[in-house]
């Protein structure tokens, strides 16, 4: 026994119509906008050069050599510090947050403390 088939036809409403059209004329548009530009030509590999910061005037420079003679310090009185031993620092693992936070959220327990003698 064999069945006769009928064709089905699909109607489409003017919004949907809009739309397909749309998108075909898009694409359209962007097919030939990537065929006009064409393969870039190709530049030969290599690192960049690092950009480098270029002082303009010597009030700069001078805040900047003040800025490192102050960090200096601030490094020779850690270094005195240390050597002294009146610092203990003891190293533990940093514990999480109860949040799910980053360590550094969290506030140090008695064990995670630093003493001084």
């Amino acid at each position: 026994m064999k069945t006769q088939t009928r064709p089905k036809t699909v109607t489409v409403d003017r919004y949907t119509r809009f739309c397909l059209t749309a998108i075909a004329v898009l694409l359209t548009v962007l097919i030939v906008g990537l065929w006009a530009d064409g393969v870039p030509p190709l530049r030969g590999a290599g690192a960049a050069e690092p950009t480098r910061y270029q002082p303009q005037s010597t009030i700069e420079i001078g805040d900047m050599v003040r800025t490192q003679e102050r960090t200096n310090e601030k490094l020779d009185q850690i270094i005195k510090l240390l050597e002294g031993g009146s610092v203990k620092v003891q190293v533990v693992q940093a514990a999480e947050a109860p949040s799910g936070g980053k360590p550094s959220e969290t506030t140090p327990s008695e064990t995670q403390t630093q003493t001084s003698q």
